[in-house]
């Protein structure tokens, strides 16, 4: 651009006739020709006596404006004016001191070119260039003065600044003045770039600490020293890194006025950097803050901060710090990028070793019965499952180990266990994650006796009534599922309202402890006793009975001796009789089981064959069974035999009437024809027999619990293969009302009143038959006959 406008200057200079121009007469107030920057042409020609005021619009403050004016005939004045200040040049007045001064030249022929930063001084306003051709009352003969025509070229165009440059403006500078233009602190390694383009003279430009202003001292290799045009580059280093800059131009060793354009521009520092809160090596799962305030930006260069965690090209976050946690175990590139405000990039990547520190914590869950102190509950025969799905580690588990009892077991994820006895387990976990790191976990499992002790209260000692001073001997016996006679506990408390034990609670006290006891009552009372038998796993059974001791009559001494003596035997004898009872007990509930019944029916079964036939101790499994009388019946085969039975008393056997003698019999009694024959032996035996009172059967749900295991582990036998053992027979309740009869002599008819109902029937009972039972074809009671 500069090079066209000087050529055709150069033209115009030969173009024009040489000659001397006419003087003209100054005007009071000038009448300038007004054009809008737009309307400008390549050469404007200003007429001697005329000048051109153009319109270079409304300009904010700080925006740039860049002239290039060429005049290239006469001598004009050019003039840059705002709204405000051009009012006393229009008004014919004094205005030398309302232009702008580092713009304007006046008596200017040539080429102006400079870069012009609008003032700041409040809001925008409007601004005008004046090229003046005329002569001003005013002017006091300063500036061109006109005398003849004159030609020009302007252009002019808007730029602004960027966040880079500092400075960029025209000055001017007398001869013998300098003057500081701005300041700065930037980070080390960044780079200042000074230039200089004078219109008019030379000067010098430099950069200064703090320390040499007011000097003409400057930093080194920062110096631009008499040119009228130059620039230079130059890094901070770490000596003025952050420290506080000057921009200087001196014009005190020169002997002319100095006008350019000084532009200063800094490129700020791009570095990455960064820091971690930990080591390079972090544990799996641990947050840690990546932060790059460490990365330079005293300017304001860094415009943005991305990180990729995974060096995988991939922006995961952005900001100055960045708080992550890796789940994995790996080495893992981590990637600083900083962007400048221009678009420039800076990267810097770190190599960060993630590894397992940490034990996975081992939890050990089960499907059983877990106590408040945390242990685990299990039955005998029952099985319960542990799992280790609760555990957890911050990386991966990758193997499970399992002992029992100190014992490996299984690798596994979850183990399933049973025992048939009852003890204590120690259930051991061990889990490894894949660095290696081993977590363990312990858990008690109690295999505890469900099954209550229970007394057998047919053998408990019979004694009642004592006499005072008396040596007084208990015997006991119970029966366990579990556990053996010789593991339970027999615990007699003699005095239930006493706390002999001192522990607040009269109702736990042992006076004596065993089996088999003697006591000494000396004083007269009545006595509450209460036995408890408890087994291993602290369940128990209790059973209470009243002692009454009676004053001493006065027995001599030898009669004690001798009754002591006959304790003494009855006690040696009932042990050994206790011990063999419970053996023989056990061996009958087999005996029964094997027959289909459940352990709830064997235990009542034995127990009322015990109470109702006063079965002596000796007795063997099979009698206390009831084998001994024949065929042996479940409670469901007698409760189908009593319906049948009715039924029969309803409607008879064939559909006869009910008034039939032989209606009623009972074939289903039967004995051995030695037995058939051998009334008076049956009359005897039935004479032995006392009705006794039955004692209370234990509770089924106890039965139950008790023979539970029994049970199980033997299946019924089926009922296709029931049958009576040889030689066995059915013997009649002997308790029962034997009913009055009345015989006819001379056939078998015999006439009978029934007990329940009173009416009276007849049956025919065979000669050789003493006995029988029948039942009342009216009420359908049985009825015990004899002849």
């Amino acid at each position: 651009m500069r090079g066209r406008v000087l050529i055709a200057f150069l033209l115009l200079i030969c173009a024009v006739p040489q000659g001397s121009f006419a003087e003209t007469e100054s005007r009071a107030i000038p009448s300038c020709n007004e054009k809008a920057l737009a309307e400008i042409s390549s050469q404007e020609l200003i007429l001697d006596g005329n000048c051109l005021k153009i319109d270079l619009g409304t300009r904010s403050p700080g925006s740039i404006l860049q002239f290039d004016v060429v005049v290239s005939q006469g001598n004009l004045d050019v003039l840059v004016f705002n709204s405000q200040s051009i009012i006393p040049y229009e008004n014919g007045d004094g205005y030398r001191n309302a232009f702008q001064e580092n713009t304007s030249f006046e008596s200017a022929f040539g080429e102006y070119e400079f870069d012009w930063m609008v003032p700041f001084s409040g809001q925008p306003k409007n601004w005008f260039l004046v090229l003046d051709n005329l002569v001003h009352d005013n002017d006091f003969g300063n500036g061109g003065q006109g005398g003849s025509d004159a030609r020009a070229a302007v252009e002019i165009s808007e730029d602004s600044l960027d966040y880079l440059t500092l400075y960029r403006d025209v000055i001017k500078l007398n001869d013998g003045e300098s003057e500081t233009l701005t300041s700065m602190s930037l980070d080390e390694g960044s780079i200042i770039q000074i230039s200089m383009d004078a219109v008019q003279g030379e000067s010098d430009l430099y950069l200064q600490t703090s320390s040499q202003l007011g000097t003409q001292e400057f930093i080194s290799n920062t110096r631009i020293f008499d040119a009228d045009s130059n620039m230079i580059n130059w890094e901070v280093n770490q000596q003025y890194a952050q420290e506080v800059l000057y921009l200087t131009v001196d014009n005190t060793d020169e002997n002319m006025i100095f006008r350019g354009t000084i532009e200063l521009i800094v490129n700020p520092i791009l570095r990455a950097e960064f820091t971690i809160s930990q080591s390079s090596e972090v544990n799996i799962g641990q947050t840690i803050t990546f932060d790059a305030s460490s990365s330079p930006n005293g300017n304001g260069q860094i415009s943005e901060y991305r990180w990729d965690v995974f060096d995988d090209g991939t922006t995961d976050a952005t900001g100055m710090t960045y708080d992550f946690s890796f789940p994995n175990t790996g080495i893992f590139g981590v990637t600083l990028t900083i962007v400048s405000q221009i678009g420039s990039v800076d990267s810097r990547t770190v190599q960060l070793t993630v590894i397992d520190r940490e034990n996975p914590v081992a939890v050990i869950q089960g499907n059983g019965v877990q106590l408040t102190d945390l242990s685990w509950l299990l039955s005998p025969s029952e099985s319960i499952t542990f799992n280790a799905s609760a555990s957890q580690d911050n990386d991966q588990i990758q193997s499970y180990a399992w002992t029992v009892d100190g014992q490996p077991y299984a690798n596994a994820p979850s183990i399933t266990l049973s025992w048939d006895n009852i003890g204590t387990h120690i259930i051991g976990l061990n889990v490894t994650d894949l660095s290696g790191n081993v977590g363990s976990s312990m858990a008690m499992l109690n295999v505890l006796d469900t099954q209550a002790p229970i007394i057998d209260e047919s053998l408990m000692t019979k004694v009642r009534e004592v006499v005072q001073g008396d040596m007084v001997s208990f015997n006991a016996q119970a029966f366990d599922v579990f556990d053996d006679d010789s593991a339970l506990t027999y615990s007699w408390d003699l005095f239930v309202s006493v706390d002999s034990n001192g522990d607040g609670n009269p109702e736990n006290d042992g006076d004596l402890v065993g089996k088999s006891v003697s006591y000494e009552f000396v004083n007269p009372g009545r006595y509450d006793v209460v036995l408890t038998v408890s087994d291993p796993s602290g369940l128990s059974d209790s059973y209470a009975f009243e002692i009454v001791v009676s004053e001493d009559s006065g027995f001599g001494f030898g009669v004690g001796i001798v009754f002591v003596i006959f304790l003494v035997s009855v006690l040696t004898v009932g042990i050994g009789l206790f011990g063999n009872r419970a053996t023989q007990r056990k061996q009958a509930i087999q005996l029964l089981l094997d027959y289909g019944f459940t352990p709830e029916e064997a235990a009542n079964r034995i127990q009322k064959n015990i109470a109702e036939r006063s079965l002596p101790l000796w007795a063997k499994a099979n009698v206390l069974a009831g084998f001994d009388l024949g065929t042996v019946k479940t409670d469901a085969q007698l409760v189908m035999e009593a319906k049948e039975k009715e039924l029969q008393a309803i409607y008879g056997n064939d559909g006869v009437s009910t008034q039939d003698p032989h209606a009623g019999f009972r074939p289903r009694v039967t004995r051995m024809q030695s037995s058939l024959v051998s009334g008076e032996a049956l009359e005897d035996l039935m004479g032995e027999s006392k009705p006794i009172k039955k004692e209370a059967a234990p509770k089924s749900d106890e039965f139950s619990t008790l023979l539970g295991e029994i049970n199980a582990s033997k299946p019924p036998v089926p009922k296709t293969n029931q049958h009576v053992r040889s030689g066995g027979i059915s013997v009649p309740d002997f308790q029962q009302k034997q009913t009055e009869v009345t015989a006819n002599p001379e056939n078998d008819s015999v006439q009978g009143i029934c007990t329940l109902c009173g009416e009276t029937y007849q049956f025919n009972l065979p000669s050789q038959l003493s006995e029988a039972l029948v039942d009342c074809p009216h009420c359908g009671e049985e009825n015990h006959f004899r002849r």
